[in-house]
């Protein structure tokens, strides 16, 4: 789901046979938070499992092992979607219905915030956001437009078309800080392969006032304007790079 958490256990080959009963038995993921430990219960248990999931609208949880299970097995837990879309940490009213930060992984999975050892964020090269909302490295020109193109930017719902930007070190600081992120990812790097010139904002300036920070006034955050360091773009396809 979307607006929720999707929870993954990852051990052993196991997750082949889930993946094929989660489409046999077409479970809705945004209730259903299934944790597989030892001793293994057969595949009819938990196809049992998931319909009755299904059926009753429940979430289910295989709970036998405590963390050391969950240790063993590398569970791996993802989030939906983007940090400032969190309920209660992002740009409010502009979020979605549920908490999409690291810490929601303990409400959307019964696990407490003490199972998790590691926070891996993801980002892209640039910043793009669906819907409204505050976006101060917005581009409204021909770079923007070609952002969206060559990185197919469109809403994986409602289709709905994203609006692009430079990347926001600013709101990085911040998700990175929400969410406890140990490491970052950066994708969508080749999307900035034709540009002769590469910006990345690094703060926000209201006023006279420069700020290092996201500000928790959304009307502040509104009026904010991006402080730029500019780069000189590669202009090399890295499509074909190996390492």
């Amino acid at each position: 789901g979307t607006t929720g958490l999707m929870v993954f256990s990852i051990h052993q080959n196991a997750h082949r046979g889930l993946s094929k009963i989660f489409l046999e038995h077409q479970v809705d993921k945004r209730y259903l938070a299934l944790v597989q430990q030892p001793p293994q219960p057969e595949t009819g248990e938990i196809c049992s499992m998931l319909a009755r999931s299904r059926k009753y609208n429940r979430m289910v949880s295989v709970q036998h092992g405590g963390k050391d299970a969950i240790t063993r097995y590398q569970t791996r837990l993802t989030s939906a979607q983007g940090a400032l879309l969190d309920i209660d940490h992002g740009s409010y009213p502009f979020v979605t219905s549920s908490n999409t930060t690291a810490g929601g992984t303990a409400t959307g999975s019964g696990f407490g915030p003490l199972y998790l050892d590691y926070v891996l964020g993801i980002t892209k090269a640039y910043t793009t956001r669906v819907g409204s909302g505050p976006f101060p490295t917005e581009l409204f020109d021909e770079v923007g437009g070609r952002l969206a193109k060559r990185g197919h930017e469109f809403g994986s719902t409602t289709g709905r078309a994203r609006r692009c930007g430079w990347f926001d070190a600013v709101a990085t600081r911040y998700a990175t800080m929400v969410n406890g992120i140990d490491d970052l990812a950066v994708t969508n790097v080749d999307g900035l392969d034709q540009l002769e010139a590469i910006r990345v904002c690094v703060a926000y300036r209201v006023g006279k006032q420069q700020l290092q920070y996201m500000p928790n006034d959304l009307e502040v955050l509104k009026q904010c304007e991006p402080v730029y360091v500019e780069f000189l773009g590669w202009q090399t396809p890295l499509d074909k790079c190996k390492s």
